[in-house]
């Protein structure tokens, strides 16, 4: 018997055209998703990718399996969601999100009048968009996601969750105060003051690479990369010791540790789209009164 969770990395190689890209939508390492490519093959008998030396690309068996197994994957899903909707707990409202918003939001919806009017407590996830998408859709034990999509690139979710955009996240950049570039309260700095510094950036092939990468591109600029990092606390404290520069969103230079001066840089706009996905499970009213209750925080932190 075929293991739904194959078909489902199936789908994703099959969209992203690479194990790698498959593997950053899914929160998996490129070795994993090989490994569970390499399992279906072996349980079908046939070959679905066609393997050179630089790269694995899947071929026309691979796409006719993932267009069909589509239809497989959401009948198991409702059947598992309807099961388990049954036992949820109720008086929960439960919700996902990315640690820098997650962080900020969760403290004023514990003081949500309404969710308190609704007696409602709140249970929180705190993950990467990509990682919040597979717990919303897994067994319907999440009502509201939080995530985040950059430009056109990265972030995919299915056509059956309709999106409310929420706000956006300004980034800006941050270096080391021991440089004595100029700061955000004066004239800004071109994005070419920063063309000979050292950077920390993103790992490849997440979506906040992928934009970093083609604004460098846009502006003629190779940057020097000294550092990889996803967790921006550790990029602020590396920024600090005098390593490099960096990006980071506003609710993160709202913490920035001693050492660290905003730079507004006026030829690098970059920012960060968030919106909220709603289980398609829960409980209607339910999930009305959390994005309420998320509406009236974001507005609480500054977002517009």
């Amino acid at each position: 018997m075929l293991n739904p969770v194959h078909l489902r990395t199936l789908q994703e190689a099959v969209r992203q055209g690479s194990f790698v890209g498959a593997a950053n939508r899914l929160g998996y390492t490129p070795s994993a998703v090989s490994q569970q490519m390499a399992a279906l093959e072996t349980e079908l008998g046939i070959e679905l990718f066609d393997r050179s030396a630089r790269r694995v690309r899947p071929n026309a068996a691979a796409a006719a399996m993932a267009e069909r197994a589509a239809a497989v994957l959401a009948s198991m899903e409702s059947m598992i969601a309807a099961t388990t909707a049954t036992h949820r707990q109720e008086g929960v409202a439960r919700l996902s999100a990315y640690p820098s918003l997650g962080s900020r939001i969760v403290p004023l919806l514990l003081d949500s009048p309404d969710l308190a009017a609704a007696q409602l407590s709140v249970s929180v996830s705190l993950h990467d968009p990509s990682l919040a998408i597979q717990e919303l859709r897994a067994h319907g034990t999440i009502d509201v996601a939080l995530v985040y999509r950059m430009g056109g690139t990265g972030l995919w979710w299915p056509s059956s969750y309709e999106p409310e955009h929420l706000a956006h996240d300004e980034f800006t950049v941050v270096a080391p105060a021991a440089w004595g570039m100029r700061g955000g309260d004066g004239g800004g700095a071109s994005i070419h003051d920063f063309a000979e510094r050292p950077w920390i950036l993103h790992h490849p092939n997440s979506s906040d690479a992928e934009v970093i990468a083609e604004l460098f591109a846009s502006r003629g600029i190779r940057p020097q990369i000294v550092g990889r990092s996803d967790d921006y606390a550790a990029t602020l404290d590396l920024v600090a010791s005098g390593m490099a520069a960096a990006f980071v969103p506003r609710p993160i230079v709202e913490r920035m540790p001693a050492g660290v001066m905003k730079v507004e840089v006026d030829d690098f706009p970059m920012r960060r789209e968030i919106y909220a996905l709603r289980s398609t499970v829960a409980p209607a009213a339910r999930i009305d009164t959390v994005m309420s209750a998320v509406r009236e925080a974001m507005g609480q932190l500054g977002y517009e």
